[in-house]
């Protein structure tokens, strides 16, 4: 499991990310750029719910795919 989320944020996600884009935004931030790993489907929904749109599929560092996005 990845443990770059802390705990208390689990399962959160909508609502984080839909306020960091509202933060961006009113900071003059018009395009987000923002990737998650190619087999976590959460993630994935909940970026192209928030109007994500998938650029690539790109193998990360260690050889994982990560899914990119711009928002």
């Amino acid at each position: 499991m990845n443990k770059s989320v802390l705990a208390q944020h689990r399962r959160r996600g909508r609502a984080i990310l839909q306020r960091s884009l509202d933060l961006a935004h009113e900071m003059g931030i018009e395009h987000v750029f923002i990737t998650c790993g190619d087999d976590n489907e959460a993630s994935s929904r909940i970026i192209e719910s928030c109007g994500g749109v998938l650029e690539s599929v790109e193998p990360w560092s260690d050889g994982t795919l990560i899914r990119r996005y711009w928002i």
